[in-house]
């Protein structure tokens, strides 16, 4: 889009252009600088925008801070002979020589806004591949927690499986040795258990059961608990050397 006078002083928030001074324009343009450069979070088109507001107004500003608007008005109201006309052509030349000059400088300016900017952006990235790093050595960490993790659930999940199929056997064979036909079926010359017996051996078997089904829980959740302990103090002594 093209650049006008009214764009202009609105991207550099100047309300118009009679008070505007080279100066001024400098100071506002590396203020806006400092922000809009995309190396600051600003986007190339912004920032190309800002250049080219800078480059427009100081075509109506001169050194002394007189626009160059109202000095071509004035000279037009006292034009009138050649005479005039020679002066107003040396006055555009020491002009353009001042408009020359203010962009060696003003190309100075922003070398140096962007040489900070380059320091900055190394500082920057240090500090992101450092943080990079440090999330790296987390993500590992939390990589042997959860395989711990997994043996420990698996190990408990078989041995309570063990533990119920043992308990589940013991009182099958304890139903037979209770069965009617059970001295004709296993072992004539073996005794029958009675109703009494029967219950409390079939008690004895599942208080066995639930105390080795208990003692697997209380190591299942030591084990767990452990793993979590030592996996996050491994973590904070991370944090705390690299802070």
């Amino acid at each position: 889009m093209k650049m006008t006078l009214h764009k202009a002083l609105s991207l550099f928030q100047f309300a118009s252009i009679d008070s505007v001074t080279t100066d001024k324009i400098k100071k506002r343009y590396l203020d806006l600088a400092q922000k809009k450069h995309p190396d600051k979070g600003g986007s190339t088109q912004e920032f190309i925008e800002l250049k080219d507001a800078y480059a427009y107004l100081k075509k109506f500003v001169t050194e002394s801070g007189e626009t160059v608007s109202s000095s071509y008005t004035s000279y037009s109201n006292t034009t009138s002979n050649k005479s005039n006309y020679s002066t107003h052509s040396t006055s555009q030349s020491t002009t353009n020589n001042t408009k020359y000059t203010a962009d060696k400088e003003y190309v100075k300016q922003l070398e140096t806004v962007n040489v900070e900017l380059t320091e900055q952006n190394k500082k920057y990235y240090s500090v992101l591949m450092n943080y990079e790093s440090i999330l790296n050595k987390e993500i590992e960490i939390f990589n042997k927690m959860s395989s711990k993790l997994t043996k420990i659930a698996n190990d408990f999940n078989k041995s309570s499986e063990k533990n119920r199929v043992e308990r589940d056997k013991n009182i099958e064979e304890l139903k037979k040795q209770y069965s009617p036909a059970f001295k004709d079926l296993i072992n004539p010359f073996q005794r029958r258990i009675d109703n009494e017996e029967f219950l409390w051996r079939q008690n004895s078997i599942i208080q066995e059961y639930e105390d080795v089904k208990q003692e697997l829980e209380s190591t299942f959740l030591n084990a767990m608990v452990e793993v979590y302990q030592s996996s996050f103090e491994t973590v904070s002594e991370l944090l705390e050397k690299n802070s």
